[in-house]
């Protein structure tokens, strides 16, 4: 992309073209966007301070509402989805644990049902 200007006006441009979009200040940080090894684009932000229009103003404001509501709808869904994995994992093996308090108390006639035929479940049947 020899012959881009950095500053001064937006551009497109590919290996073989480039074309002004409008007049560009200078922006925030630029991140190159590679593939194979080669810069096919740009990720260019504009700092928060720079916006001047109301309706930019408002949209960035909308976006990093809408961008911590989403962060935190998907940590409570992943922390659901946790709580109701770790209890279904660990009720088998709860329940061996107190079968093996109620041997150790000398009641011998503790049993554990089979839950299930899987590594968690099977333990119950020897008991």
């Amino acid at each position: 992309m020899a012959g881009v200007p950095k500053f001064g006006s937006w551009t497109a441009a590919s290996a073989n073209w480039s074309v002004p979009l409008a007049p560009r200040q200078r922006e925030g940080p630029r991140y190159a966007i590679r593939a194979d090894g080669q810069i096919v684009g740009w990720l260019v932000s504009t700092p928060v301070e720079r916006l001047t229009r109301n309706a930019d103003i408002t949209f960035d404001t909308q976006q990093r509402r809408t961008s911590w509501l989403i962060v935190a709808l998907a940590e409570l869904l992943a922390a659901a989805v946790a709580w109701f994995t770790a209890r279904g994992l660990l009720a088998p093996v709860k329940r061996l644990i107190m079968a093996t308090h109620q041997l150790a108390a000398g009641d011998f006639s503790a049993r554990v049902p089979e839950s299930s035929r899987d590594e968690l479940g099977r333990p119950g049947a020897r008991f």
